[in-house]
């Protein structure tokens, strides 16, 4: 028997009475496992960290990162790698990645040993700094010491200037023949009490220049922001769309509460085109749920023709009257808008005196708007009525309507039903119109419920509030906070005045519109009272009068809530405040009252009954407006935000967890969002593409200048928003970029993103390469000028000791002659 034999043999481990052959490959493999345990655990984490912070699409993105990180940082390496051979300078080892060697990726190609590191985070390339470092004499022709001096610079600047080649050539690549879709510079959206709001930018201004990139795409200018650190402002200009003035602006980036990345607080422009199929995040619709635009039916109707019966909200199966007259042809518009808002999500039916039939569903994928209603100069109004939407000025070559022309047109209308004309393709490709019924849409409310208005947030530069004498918000101080408001014409009569104890902060920029709108171009005061410290040092709240002209003109500015803090604007009096998480008023016998709730109860959280894939119901996760972990801090102020995403979702159901400071338990109240008729909402639902332009460059000569200006312009903003240490922010930024980036084309998005990383890396990251060569090299260039001679036995003296410890320590992970 060979029982002695194998009992001798280190390859074999007993298993009870069996003993088992672990084979020498399968031994380095367990060894290595345990050898690289910590590295991996760090990727695990980094992967759960991801996956925490922005959900599986992070850790997509955070991979694809990592991939495209590392193939930026074997450029570099390669650049001093080749610069280091054309001089005759010997490599020792090359490493893309850290830590123990991946298994079977490590090999040995002229002399030098390449391998790939566990850790996806950097690499090094070693190069013979001295002849004593492989055995030779100080004469060593093929150490870098050895070399002349300009030699030394090309070989230490060869992988910036390799990152640099990288980026112009990913630059050219993703402009040379290829249809590169760009989002028009064009200013759809203002952020509420950002620094865009602040500086006065309206919407349908066209940006002109961003730092230094002239006719910038917006694009442009969220990668611009999204590279900003530390709050450092952006220079722009825009260009007003009716005179055509230049309007030079600097903007301040500013990174908002749950929000990944800084913005100045701009939104896209729209074009009047419903988004596509692949757009809508799996609607079935392109509109949103619930609203009012899910309502509207395609309505082919004969000029004689009217509606006498549509479909019974209150009983589906029957046809109920709808009041009309035949001469002249005319039926209730406003009772069959009712009606379809309540039959919102099921067939409906109408007949007319050719027939009965079934309205088919309003909007379709793609649909062009291209005509809707609007009001006759006599004031009467008749939906059916259409006129063409006029040209957009600021993009001829999309061959749309002026978005900003057909929201102007509609604001009149915000309360009435309107008929939108679109051109959509039928089943065959063909084109052909088609008209839509949509019902006005109101906002979605608690009954009986009023929240606590707070300070005054923002106040816009040079505007009613800043010369009226308003004091915002600021760090260490507090701002105002609006007591009583009335409307008043200059010869005294009063239109509108509403004092705390009635004041609805949501409401009232709705109310000061709709009684401004009963004296349309008369000159208008709005009349404050609000409570002001004493001063910085003494809170001692007084009362303060105050008188600012109402302004007409930023009545379509479209300004939106965008974040937890954003707050509520009175676009005509340029000032914006906080809405505070605490109810100040609860209506007798209201659903809010027959709920529980309470006058001072503080909502520190809401969540929704919603239907998941599997079509449960059940109730969904828990938004807090404070941090769960400090609820009895002080109230939230962002009310105002929640209660706009409220509008743009399916909810009906919410529940809401309040509590009162005290010894009161915490409670959990169940409400219904009902729509208040009173209150009309100007946004239908209707979900728009971006106005975008298709750029594609046919000349490699332009497409080369413009490869190389788009170099240079983000080499200088690398280096002007970098900070003095190493930005970790950015590299997140890139993160989330790529993770949002997964979605687009495959080209334009790795191209870019790799050009804007091997920038990045040519002036400074987390392994600051430029700067630990440069320092290498004035080091080398010392020793050399300032420590001419060394002792006998090759030893340098203690200064020049000294100055090669600090010349080694500086070129830690990455530059030559460091493992």
């Amino acid at each position: 028997m060979d029982t002695p034999a194998s009992l001798d043999n280190p390859n074999v481990k007993p298993l009870g009475k069996r003993r088992v052959r672990i084979y020498p490959a399968a031994r380095a493999l367990i060894s290595w496992f345990v050898l690289t345990s910590l590295f991996l655990m760090i990727l695990l984490a980094l992967a759960i960290g991801l996956f925490a912070w922005v959900g599986g699409g992070g850790v997509l993105g955070g991979f694809v990162f990592l991939f495209l990180f590392n193939v930026v940082v074997l450029v570099h390496l390669l650049g001093h790698l080749l610069a280091a051979r054309c001089f005759n300078v010997q490599v020792l080892s090359l490493s893309i990645g850290l830590g123990p060697a991946v298994p079977w990726c490590r090999f040995v190609l002229g002399g030098t040993l390449f391998k790939v590191g566990v850790l996806p985070l950097g690499g090094w390339v070693r190069l013979v700094r001295r002849g004593t470092d492989v055995g030779m004499g100080a004469d060593y022709p093929r150490a870098l010491c050895n070399r002349p001096l300009w030699q030394q610079a090309l070989i230490r600047g060869a992988g910036v200037g390799a990152n640099l080649v990288l980026a112009a050539g990913c630059f050219i690549a993703i402009t040379y023949k290829q249809e590169n879709v760009r989002i028009t510079g064009v200013v759809g959206t203002v952020d509420a009490g950002s620094s865009a709001w602040m500086r006065g930018v309206r919407s349908g201004w066209i940006l002109t220049r961003v730092e230094d990139k002239e006719n910038p795409s917006f694009e442009d200018l969220t990668a611009s922001a999204e590279l900003t650190t530390n709050s450092r402002p952006l220079e722009v200009e825009f260009c007003d769309g009716k005179s055509l003035d230049r309007v030079p602006m600097i903007l301040t980036p500013r990174w908002q509460e749950n929000q990944p990345r800084p913005t100045v607080g701009i939104g896209p422009s729209e074009r009047l085109q419903l988004v596509a199929r692949t757009q809508a995040n799996r609607l079935p619709l392109p509109v949103l749920p619930g609203s009012a635009a899910a309502a509207a039916r395609t309505l082919e109707l004969e000029p004689d023709e009217v509606i006498q019966a549509t479909t019974d909200p209150d009983a589906p199966d029957r046809l109920k009257a709808l009041p009309y007259q035949l001469n002249p042809p005319q039926w209730d518009y406003e009772e069959f808008g009712r009606r379809l808002r309540r039959l919102r999500d099921r067939a409906v039916r109408i007949q007319t005196q050719h027939g009965e039939r079934v309205l088919t569903t309003g909007f379709a994928f793609e649909d062009q708007i291209i005509a809707s209603s609007e009001r006759n100069a006599e004031g009467t109004y008749d939906p059916m009525r259409q006129q063409p939407v006029p040209g957009n000025l600021r993009n001829v070559i999309a061959g749309m309507g002026d978005p900003f022309l057909f929201r102007r047109r509609l604001e009149g209308l915000t309360a009435q039903p309107i008929v939108v004309t679109v051109r959509r393709k039928d089943s065959e490709g063909t084109l052909k119109a088609a008209h839509v019924f949509v019902p006005p849409a109101y906002y979605r409310v608690f009954p009986g419920m009023r929240m606590t208005i707070g300070e005054i947030a923002a106040i816009r530069h040079y505007g009613p509030a800043d010369l009226g004498g308003v004091h915002p918000h600021i760090t260490g101080r507090a701002g105002d906070v609006l007591q009583t408001i009335a409307l008043k014409t200059e010869a005294g009569e009063e239109l509108f005045r509403v004092s705390v104890d009635r004041l609805d902060p949501l409401r009232l920029p709705t109310q000061l519109r709709q009684a401004a709108a009963r004296r349309p171009g008369t000159k208008l005061k709005a009349h404050l009272e609000v409570l002001r410290p004493i001063s910085d040092q003494d809170a001692t709240l007084r009362a303060v009068s105050l008188v600012l002209d109402w302004d007409d003109n930023w009545a379509s500015n479209r300004e939106v809530l965008n974040g937890p803090r954003a707050p509520m604007p009175i676009a005509e009096l340029g000032l914006a405040y906080w809405v505070r998480g605490e109810v100040a008023a609860v209506d007798a016998q209201s659903p809010a009252a027959r709920a529980g709730l309470l006058p001072g109860d503080q909502i520190v959280a809401m969540r929704a009954r919603v239907t998941t894939r599997e079509g449960a119901v059940t109730w969904g996760s828990w938004m807090w407006l404070v941090d769960p972990l400090h609820k009895n801090a002080a109230v939230s102020d962002h009310w105002a935000f929640f209660f706009s995403s409220l509008q743009t979702v399916p909810w009906q159901e919410i529940q809401l967890r309040v509590h009162q400071h005290g010894d009161q338990p915490e409670r959990l109240i169940s409400l219904t969002l009902a729509e208040d008729e009173s209150w009309p909402f100007k946004e239908r639902g209707w979900m728009l593409m971006n106005d975008t332009h298709i750029q594609c460059i046919e000349s490699l000569r332009e497409s080369m200048r413009l490869g190389i200006v788009e170099t240079l312009h983000w080499d200088r903003t690398m280096v002007t928003r970098a900070r003095a240490l190493p930005s970790i922010s950015q590299y997140i930024s890139l993160v989330v970029l790529t993770s949002a980036l997964t979605d687009q084309d495959a080209i334009r998005m790795i191209g870019f993103l790799v050009g804007v990383l091997s920038l990045n890396l040519a002036c400074l990251n987390v392994l600051p390469l430029p700067l630990t060569d440069a320092f290498s090299f004035f080091a080398q260039v010392w020793r050399r000028f300032s420590f001419p001679r060394r002792r006998p036995g090759g030893t340098a003296s203690p200064c020049g000791a000294a100055k090669e410890v600090v010349a080694t320590a500086g070129t830690a992970g990455e530059a030559p002659g460091v493992q």
